[in-house]
């Protein structure tokens, strides 16, 4: 079985290693490892092509110019569902909203201001702060394990007897 698994890794390393390794009849490898390497240099031209083929402006910067603002009309759609766009809906009434792109639009939450709570200690007890009981509570809890160590010795002596 391993010598199965090795020979599978073997064929899949020479396939995968093949096509840079073996030549075209012109003497050039089938493949050249600069093929996977992106020409970042064209991408630039390519994106100024794109938005001049949507006769659109290439943006210069992410805010608008100082003091730039832009509308935005709100309506609600017959079907209930909110519709935004730049121009005024044809019919009906719309909500107009001016958005100032240097600004943050996104409001911070407020953060909760917490009561401070005064610790009191309760003189003579010197027990660690992290506590699931209470040590008044200490007392029940020794005797319900007592009392459970009980039935346990009374289920085994059972069981002996059997």
């Amino acid at each position: 079985m391993r010598l199965m698994i090795k020979f599978f890794i073997f064929i899949l390393v020479l396939g995968l290693g093949a096509p840079f390794i073996l030549k075209k009849p012109d003497g050039t490898p089938w493949m050249d490892a600069r093929q996977f390497i992106p020409e970042v240099n064209s991408w630039s031209q390519d994106i100024k092509n794109w938005f001049s083929r949507m006769g659109r402006e290439i943006p210069t910067s992410v805010g608008g110019s100082e003091g730039e603002t832009t509308t935005v009309y709100r309506w609600r759609a017959p079907d209930g569902s909110w519709q935004f766009s730049d121009k005024p809906p044809v019919q009906g009434e719309s909500e107009t909203i001016i958005v100032d792109p240097n600004a943050n639009l996104i409001e911070g939450l407020p953060e909760p201001v917490e009561p401070e709570v005064e610790e009191q200690e309760e003189p003579g007890i010197n027990m660690p702060v992290p506590m699931t009981i209470s040590p008044d509570q200490l007392k029940k809890l020794k005797q319900d394990a007592e009392n459970i160590q009980q039935l346990m010795d009374d289920r085994a002596q059972q069981l002996d007897n059997l």
